[in-house]
């Protein structure tokens, strides 16, 4: 699959190439493209207008449309990210000789960030005076720069603010939504792009909804002490890094099948081991125990759950009570974080969008010692560090002995010096002495 810009909008080709081979001739075949959602029905649909001739050099395929691949995604209740796409190919008029197979997975390199972004002394930005800021990978090399800057409405005096989006990394696509934050916390949403770019360098230009005069025009409610405060998402994909072919039978279908082959196809089950786990626990096929929390019962497998968590094997392995009445009651988890927290169990998917909800799966991961996603978790909330939440994310790094995490709470709040004038801040010194008196140590030896 490829992304592209087509018809001003941009969308997603799907193609056939052909490979390496020994053949002189050109390969004559009809084929079809089918998305399917989750219950294996066809949502888009594309077909060949005619045979086409596939040459040693030569791509053939489809452009699927931005709106048609939002309102797929918007079909997509369980795992919106994965893509299930089904190519039938044809060739000749002759009788059917065969059906032929083949099941692939294709994981593109995604990368999601989010910051805030703090633009001090507002009013004086113009047409000459921009604003920057350089974000950096968990490795400490260049990432992605942001520079804010002001252009002349074409129709009017308006003066719209604008953020040129640069990348340091080869990057496909990317996508980009901010928001700007009140006085109080609130969030007002800017708007939401998308862009295509094969390499380095400028990605493209974001337009914030509200312009400069707007902003003034409501100083105390967005610009208190003249700075404005952006929270920013961004995420890039630079391409991708596993493709596997997990099964496969060759042969050929009649063109005489054409027009009805996607409406007779079988439901079609991908072969993965990935999804027959996950498969056993949204349909609790075959459960031996369950989870209650207060208001949920989730049905099991004391297996799959042994396997994955040291904490669950000695439960289930012990003379404990949960294991003669067949459940346990999960009274300090919300269904929430259980749900998530049992998703990553069975398939091995980090589905974490907020860092609230991280934090939760967390200090869940940690208990019942699954490493892996507690490292995930921590990783996210180390990419959500802002103003608002660096001293509650130092407090949980602290608890559960992740220095990691807590260094990058120290540092974000070291460089935030506004923060420690705060009343937050001042709160946070007489709850927690001990991390407070830290954090002054490493500012008198910085300095």
């Amino acid at each position: 699959m490829k992304r592209k810009k087509h018809d001003n909008k941009y969308a997603i080709a799907i193609y056939l190439k052909r490979g390496k081979d020994d053949i002189d001739l050109d390969i004559a075949l009809d084929f079809q493209f089918a998305l399917l959602a989750e219950d294996e029905t066809v949502l888009i649909l594309s077909t060949t207008a005619e045979t086409c001739i596939f040459t040693k050099k030569t791509l053939n395929g489809f452009y699927l449309r931005a709106d048609d691949i939002k309102r797929f995604i918007e079909k997509q209740t369980t795992h919106p990210c994965n893509i299930k796409v089904v190519c039938r190919m044809w060739y000749g008029e002759g009788k059917l000789i065969d059906i032929g197979n083949c099941f692939s997975l294709t994981r593109l390199e995604i990368e999601t960030f989010c910051f805030s972004w703090t633009i001090k002394d507002f009013s004086s930005l113009n047409f000459y005076k921009k604003a920057k800021v350089l974000i950096k990978s968990h490795l400490n090399k260049p990432l992605m720069t942001f520079i804010l800057y002001l252009t002349n409405e074409a129709e009017s005096a308006n003066e719209i603010l604008n953020i040129d989006i640069m990348t340091h990394q080869n990057t496909r696509i990317a996508t980009f939504e901010s928001s700007i934050q009140d006085v109080d916390g609130n969030k007002h949403f800017c708007g939401k792009e998308d862009y295509s770019i094969q390499g380095k360098g400028k990605i493209g230009t974001f337009k914030l909804k509200q312009t400069k005069q707007e902003l003034d025009d409501s100083k105390n409610i967005f610009l208190p002490n003249n700075v404005l405060s952006l929270n920013c998402e961004c995420t890039i994909c630079t391409g991708v890094y596993l493709t596997i072919n997990e099964k496969h039978d060759f042969g050929v279908i009649s063109s005489d099948s054409r027009t009805e082959i996607f409406k007779s196809l079988p439901r079609i089950k991908s072969s993965s081991l990935q999804d027959a786990l996950i498969s056993m626990y949204d349909d609790s096929i075959l459960s031996d125990m369950e989870l209650r929390t207060s208001t949920k019962t989730f049905r099991v497998h004391k297996n799959i759950l042994s396997a994955r968590s040291p904490v669950f094997s000695a439960m289930f392995q012990a003379d404990m009570k949960e294991n003669a009445m067949k459940y346990v009651d999960i009274t300090d988890l919300d269904d929430d974080t259980l749900d998530k927290m049992l998703i990553y169990i069975y398939n091995g998917i980090f589905e974490v969008h907020h860092w609230e909800s991280a934090s939760e799966l967390y200090q869940a991961a940690n208990k019942y010692q699954i490493l892996i996603l507690k490292q995930l978790c921590s990783e996210f909330l180390a990419s959500w560090i802002c103003a608002t939440n660096a001293c509650e994310i130092l407090m949980l790094a602290d608890t559960h002995d992740d220095e990691e995490l807590k260094k990058c709470a120290q540092t974000y709040i070291l460089s935030e010096k506004e923060m420690m004038c705060s009343d937050n801040w001042k709160k946070f010194m007489n709850d927690n002495l001990q991390l407070a008196a830290e954090i002054m140590y490493l500012k008198c030896t910085e300095q």
